[in-house]
């Protein structure tokens, strides 16, 4: 019960700060899998995962090498 009235204040402060540099709120969607595409349709999102999967490769290839 605690979690969701801090959730519920978080978003609260949230749309009040955006309100405040006159942005939009954000679209409200109905299920939770509307919420997932509006993140996944982010170019932020994409642009992260790409940087993960080069950086763990290079890692991963980096790890392998027997050291001398």
């Amino acid at each position: 019960m605690i979690t969701i009235h801090i959730i519920g204040e978080t978003a609260k402060i949230l749309t009040e700060c955006l309100a405040q540099i006159g942005e939009p709120a954000g679209e409200k969607g109905t299920s939770e899998s509307s919420q997932f595409s509006q993140i996944f349709r982010l170019r932020e999102v994409h642009l992260l995962a790409f940087f993960i999967l080069v950086y763990v490769g290079v890692e991963v290839t980096a790890g392998g090498e027997p050291s001398t």
